[in-house]
């Protein structure tokens, strides 16, 4: 019976947060994926596609310990709960009312000031309630709802942009929002026997390990966000119909959805095995792919964003779970160190690759993709040597 208890509240606990972080996910990549159907009607240009998007992961990034600190002191349900009711309204906001640039950037900045309380209040709720063999699963399942967002905005191109018009694909992300109700998330969050004590003996991590995780972190979203991006608008200018060029998006998020949960079930079923060399393997194989990006025989395209959104993107959840593990006195905090990496990378990875894309072509900014993934594979395994060296 106690078992069965268990399950059904991991069970509850994992869907929920992974919701809420879709939710609050979904409107930064749908405007990447509607950006030329929004400029038929609001103008602006490649580049300030890029600054919104940054907009929105700086704001995350800003709030990552912001949402540690809420997550604290209202408890992990709260902090979800008031984060995914503030995204809807963002997703609202700019379906409804939004009639410039500038009034889009102010929403999707509301939307990613919720990143933070979400994630920290998902470690928390993870380390609390989750038994330690299945919190590598759990975080890939949560970790899944970013791609999960991606593939959502992509299926939005030919689904309801085509047809109903791009607002109408904002209004519907808001119906996310009932799903994240007071039946799905836990109502209690205490430790589960004898965790604290064991916790408070652990040393906390050294500063070199966190800022590798940050920067590993960092480099990889800002590659996979600006693909996610940039993706559909560049395969069209490549010849790719917006149709199958959203169809493209909405796959290559759908491998990567994937690849999370898969590399989560493993990291449980190798425990207490290192995983980030795993993280920094599926960076490197990522880094293929916006090579293949850059060509224009659909065959090379198609592959290429299987690859850079497909593997280079199925690392995150591995990341959470070995900052948390080796933090495990302060989830909420190490998710908020993990949590500003990523925003920060997914904040400039938009805006750099939008500059390269309208200074030259697009060509150019995926070879810039390229080297950054690359970059984060080699920040994942100097972070791997730290952590074998302090044994921890």
């Amino acid at each position: 019976m106690v078992m069965s208890m268990t399950r059904r509240v991991t069970v509850r606990a994992t869907v929920a947060t992974a919701t809420a972080l879709a939710a609050a996910l979904v409107p930064v990549f749908l405007f990447g994926a509607l950006s030329e159907q929004i400029r038929r009607d609001i103008a602006f240009d490649k580049a300030a596609i890029g600054i919104a998007v940054s907009v929105f992961f700086v704001l995350a990034a800003a709030g990552a310990p912001v949402g540690g600190w809420v997550t604290q002191r209202l408890g992990p349900r709260r902090s979800m709960l008031l984060g995914v009711a503030l995204a809807s309204t963002a997703s609202l906001g700019i379906g409804l009312v939004a009639t410039s640039w500038w009034s889009i950037v102010a929403l999707l900045a509301l939307a990613g000031a919720t990143v933070g309380l979400i994630d920290t209040g998902a470690a928390q709720t993870f380390t609390d309630v989750v038994p330690t063999r299945r919190q590598g699963l759990a975080f890939g399942i949560k970790e899944g709802s970013i791609p999960a967002a991606s593939m959502l905005a992509g299926g939005a191109v030919p689904v309801l942009a085509l047809t109903a018009g791009w607002r109408s694909a904002f209004v519907a992300t808001a119906l996310l929002a009932p799903v994240v109700s007071a039946v799905l998330l836990p109502r209690e969050s205490a430790p589960r026997p004898g965790q604290q004590r064991a916790s408070e003996n652990r040393a906390r991590p050294s500063l070199r390990l966190r800022l590798l995780l940050a920067v590993g972190a960092g480099a990889g979203a800002g590659a996979a966000t600006a693909t996610a991006t940039y993706m559909v608008p560049a395969v069209t200018n490549a010849g790719l119909s917006p149709g199958a060029a959203g169809t493209l998006l909405a796959s290559g998020s759908a491998c990567g959805i994937a690849t999370r949960l898969l590399v989560g079930w493993r990291a449980d079923q190798q425990h207490p095995a290192p995983q980030l060399p795993t993280a920094a393997i599926l960076l490197a194989i990522g880094a293929f792919g916006p090579i293949l990006l850059a060509q224009t025989h659909p065959a090379a395209v198609a592959a290429g964003g299987l690859l850079t959104l497909g593997i280079g993107w199925g690392w995150p959840g591995l990341i959470y779970l070995v900052a948390v593990r080796a933090d495990p006195t302060a989830p909420a905090a190490a998710a908020g160190t993990v949590l500003a990496g990523l925003s920060m990378g997914a904040a400039t990875g938009p805006v750099l690759f939008g500059l390269a894309a309208a200074a030259t072509d697009y060509s150019w900014a995926w070879v810039a993709t390229t080297a950054v993934l690359t970059l984060g594979a080699t920040a994942c395994t100097a972070a791997h040597h730290t952590k074998m060296k302090h044994g921890r």
